[in-house]
């Protein structure tokens, strides 16, 4: 399954913030108020539901991806 280009599957925080092309703590800061939407993580992994449904609420990771500075 892919959303926007993306495969669906189970992604460490890390693997999910270089897909923003941003850094650990601003995914977190994103992440804070949708958390009991997507919730807590599996071990060291979002799973897959729970990726599929970050996309959902965060968007694609190309509509979030800042280049020089612009959206």
């Amino acid at each position: 399954m892919e959303y926007d280009g993306i495969v669906i599957k189970p992604y460490t925080h890390q693997e999910l913030a270089a897909l923003y092309g941003v850094s650990w703590r601003t995914l977190q800061r994103w992440l804070k108020p949708h958390l009991p939407v997507i919730g807590e993580k599996s071990g060291h992994f979002y799973t897959s539901k729970q990726v599929e449904i970050f996309f959902t609420v965060l968007g694609g990771h190309r509509r979030r991806v800042l280049r020089n500075g612009v959206r």
